[in-house]
């Protein structure tokens, strides 16, 4: 699938991104500072600069060794890529088709083009059946 598997917590300061075993967490620029973040290793993360959770961090310097160092390798935004890329050859090799076709995209695409328009905006929308016509 897209993206593999991840999940994302959102709170009111910041988010947390996970995904295979290692975490993220990426704040709002106007959120109060917790202490500790300013130790903690910085990555890119969905786009974002994340700062990394690693599990038993302060154990890890207690040992002498470095974080960083135990933990796996970030996601790179080529790992998206090349997954994604993956899965689209793999189904034209099995000649599976897709999920979802292209009137499933374009309203997908429709709802959320107005939906954006009406958070912009800052007025409600009614969804028009014309709208999803081609």
């Amino acid at each position: 699938s897209f993206d593999n598997v991840n999940e994302t917590l959102m709170g009111v300061n910041s988010a947390i991104f996970m995904r295979g075993g290692r975490g993220w967490m990426v704040k709002e620029a106007d959120s109060p500072a917790l202490g500790w973040e300013v130790y903690a290793r910085k990555e890119p993360a969905q786009g974002e600069t994340g700062i990394a959770l690693v599990a038993n961090a302060t154990k890890i310097l207690d040992m002498g060794a470095k974080p960083s160092a135990t933990a796996a390798p970030a996601v790179t935004e080529d790992e998206y890529t090349h997954q994604s890329v993956a899965d689209f050859v793999m189904a034209v090799r099995k000649k599976t088709k897709p999920a979802a076709g292209w009137k499933e995209g374009f309203e997908s695409t429709v709802s959320a083009i107005k939906v954006n328009e009406a958070i912009v905006s800052g007025t409600k929308i009614t969804f028009q059946k014309n709208w999803f016509e081609l």
